[in-house]
């Protein structure tokens, strides 16, 4: 066999054969706090402004938050904007997913591994589900509520988490959700999560992301 074609050949065949890593985290640039992806092409962020769209994971670099001993919270501030886009001449909102998980794994419909707890949120007053906590990321629902965000302009949002109860505010402190956790598994120490389903096509804005502790 001629040596070009040879090396051709099973250059061809190593480059098929090779493995892919599917859940590999790489560091987001440009964006505080310091934040890791799966799939960093739902990720762009430009000027402090974080853009979501598409399906992907990201996640604090760090472990962001422990609420185990039953006394501490978490306190998860940021502005929002999600976005209206236009499918076979029907609008659509973008859904907004913050996410508390220890194992950071990737959403997928037949793997049930994953122990996200999340908090969700639409503009889109059509939608199934308004404002809906979770837990398996998007399987159980645990807490629900009618509210949504308004599209195209900037909310303020804030999550505090404790072990016994997860409580969401919009802008001029409304209460937008309150969740009792006593009897809910979910992961008492972790990372935090801004995640994109890709159910809605529309993306989200997010900025001055702050996570302390009360």
């Amino acid at each position: 066999m001629n040596k070009i074609l040879w090396l051709l050949l099973l250059w061809t065949t190593t480059a098929v054969a090779a493995p892919i890593l599917v859940n590999e985290y790489r560091l987001l640039p440009n964006f505080t706090p310091m934040m890791q992806c799966d799939n960093c092409r739902s990720f762009t962020a430009q000027n402090g402004v974080l853009q979501a769209k598409g399906t992907g994971h990201l996640w604090t670099k760090d472990v962001a938050y422990d609420v185990s001993d039953g006394t501490s919270k978490v306190v998860v501030e940021a502005s929002v904007q999600l976005h209206t886009t236009e499918i076979k001449g029907a609008t659509v909102g973008a859904v907004l997913s913050i996410g508390f998980s220890e194992n950071m794994k990737a959403w997928h419909p037949t793997d049930k591994m994953q122990d996200a707890l999340t908090f969700n949120i639409t503009c889109d007053e059509n939608a199934q589900e308004h404002t809906i906590v979770r837990t398996q990321m998007y399987r159980k629902p645990v807490g629900r509520s009618r509210y949504i965000l308004p599209a195209n302009q900037w909310e303020k949002i804030k999550i505090v988490l404790s072990a016994k109860e997860l409580v969401a505010y919009g802008s001029d402190n409304v209460e937008l959700v309150k969740v009792d956790l006593s009897d809910v598994e979910f992961p008492k120490k972790g990372y935090v999560g801004i995640l994109t389903s890709g159910f809605s096509r529309a993306p989200f804005d997010i900025k001055e992301l702050k996570i302390s502790k009360e």
